[in-house]
């Protein structure tokens, strides 16, 4: 009997000792869902740990945390027996990595924390490869001839537009649309500018773009192309009339003038460039001194020039070819191209007087004053009484140089030639004549004759017969004689300039 009561006593004692082991063992976490490493969203109802024993419900639920993608997320709370479960407020979501993590701050109502912080991750993501890209154009290193290229790239899978487009940039900066395919593997940048010709450019996109599955890439990804496949420098290879009459260029390095005389003022001007040029880069590369307007055309490698009004005549000019002029992928002349010209060429000479003839007897060609300015003569000869022969008509002609081919307007010459007596009377031609021409040829006079020697070349010569009434006249004072700047020639070149002698009449 001893015996027994001394077993029993052992007994209780032991499983005393055992109690008081267990409770005080630290709190645990003995299960909890979900416990697989991926599941779609749609199987999760929540996610739960199951405590070794209860736990203070408020402790447990503050050291609770789930993340997705790395954010906390914010959910409601609910117990069953020792089991804590949560749900989110936004619910589950495909393609997400999630972290189920319980702190040590956890307890039970005896202040008996958790063992150590509990950490379990999971996904709802169906793969977990990450996102590749399989191709771009324009490919890395690539020489493309053109400064609007179609710029795409592709994507191993399906990516999420909205973190390729965040991250996406271009380098130098071009202006652009993002649009898709419909499977979201081929990401393409419409320009909606031109980029830069001889420039390298960047296309980058980050590592944190992600696939719908919220795979990212496995790190950045860069390319660079180039935009020119021809780095050449073009050169102007002439100027010319486009018929064979070609401008000498002038050297930009020494300080010897070269200027090419002869050309004419209604010429256009053709320039050959080694190779098709920017039509929209010649603004400003050219500039003529003094200034002359034009209109261009090109045709190719060649750019003619057509003035919008003939040039002066008889006037230096220079052209200046800027290396602001490029071809057509962007490479700006070798060099800069000064062109020196004097426009004096023979077809578009203007008329030009360069004698007066003035018959004192209009019967005898022998009988004449070559007057120079101020020439001091007597009225009665200058203007024979009416009693005299021929009717009192004064003979003038006036010797001129006129371009090649082209004859004196005499219609224009009767209009412009003028004899004025100090501002009292004037006198204009009776009749005009020029060879075989005449105007006005009844008031020719007769036994008429050809032009007496001026003393100067000339290339034709113009007769005026000019009536002036000697009893009206003065007597003394100034008599100028005009031919008016607005007298042209048969190509309707007009003289420019008055063309005027004085003459001081003696008596």
């Amino acid at each position: 009997m001893k015996q027994l009561f001394l077993l029993a006593t052992v007994l209780l004692i032991f499983a005393c000792e055992v109690f008081n082991l267990s409770d005080t063992q630290a709190l645990s976490i003995s299960a909890y869902t979900p416990s697989e490493t991926t599941i779609k969203a749609a199987e999760l109802e929540t996610a739960s740990v199951t405590f070794s024993r209860q736990p203070n419900p408020s402790l447990a639920e503050e050291a609770f945390v789930l993340t997705a993608d790395g954010i906390e997320v914010s959910g409601q709370f609910s117990w069953l027996g020792n089991t804590l479960h949560f749900s989110p407020f936004t619910g589950w979501k495909d393609g997400t990595d999630y972290i189920l993590k319980v702190t040590t701050a956890a307890e039970d109502d005896d202040g008996r924390s958790l063992n150590a912080e509990f950490t379990h991750s999971f996904s709802t993501r169906a793969e977990k490869d990450r996102p590749t890209v399989v191709s771009s154009t324009p490919a890395d290193g690539a020489k493309i001839s053109t400064i609007k290229p179609a710029v795409t790239i592709q994507f191993s899978e399906a990516m999420v537009p909205g973190s390729v487009a965040s991250g996406f940039s271009i380098s130098p900066r071009a202006n652009g649309i993002l649009t898709w395919n419909t499977g979201f593997t081929v990401f393409t940048y419409t320009l909606s500018e031109n980029l830069k010709w001889q420039t390298e450019y960047e296309l980058f996109i980050p590592e944190s773009s992600t696939d719908s599955q919220n795979n990212t890439l496995a790190e950045d990804w860069n390319i660079r192309f180039y935009t020119g496949t021809d780095t050449a420098a073009p050169s102007l290879q002439s100027v010319s009339n486009g018929a064979g009459f070609t401008l000498q260029p002038d050297s930009l390095t020494d300080t010897v003038l070269t200027r090419t005389t002869g050309w004419e003022t209604d010429w256009s001007f053709v320039l050959s460039f080694s190779e098709a040029m920017d039509a929209d880069s010649l603004l400003g590369a050219l500039t003529f001194t003094p200034n002359l307007s034009y209109k261009e055309t090109w045709n190719g490698s060649t750019l003619t020039l057509v003035p919008e009004s003939e040039a002066n005549w008889d006037t230096p000019y220079s052209l200046l070819v800027s290396t602001s002029l490029t071809d057509t992928q962007g490479n700006p002349l070798s060099t800069e191209y000064r062109y020196n010209f004097q426009t004096n060429g023979s077809t578009t000479k203007p008329p030009e007087v360069v004698a007066m003839v003035i018959y004192t007897d209009p019967t005898d060609p022998t009988a004449v004053i070559i007057p120079s300015p101020y020439t001091s003569m007597s009225l009665a000869k200058f203007a024979p009484p009416p009693q005299d022969i021929n009717f009192g008509n004064t003979v003038v002609d006036v010797f001129l140089k006129l371009a090649a081919g082209a004859q004196p307007n005499l219609d224009s010459f009767a209009n412009n030639f003028l004899i004025e007596e100090d501002g009292v009377n004037s006198f204009v031609p009776l009749a005009v004549r020029q060879a075989d021409a005449a105007f006005h040829p009844p008031n020719i006079p007769a036994g008429d004759f050809g032009p007496a020697n001026p003393g100067a070349a000339y290339d034709t010569w113009v007769r005026a017969i000019v009536f002036i009434d000697n009893d009206d006249a003065a007597k003394t004072g100034l008599l100028n004689i005009t031919l008016g700047g607005d007298f042209t020639d048969d190509k309707g070149r007009a003289m420019g300039t008055d063309w005027t002698v004085p003459i001081f009449i003696t008596d």
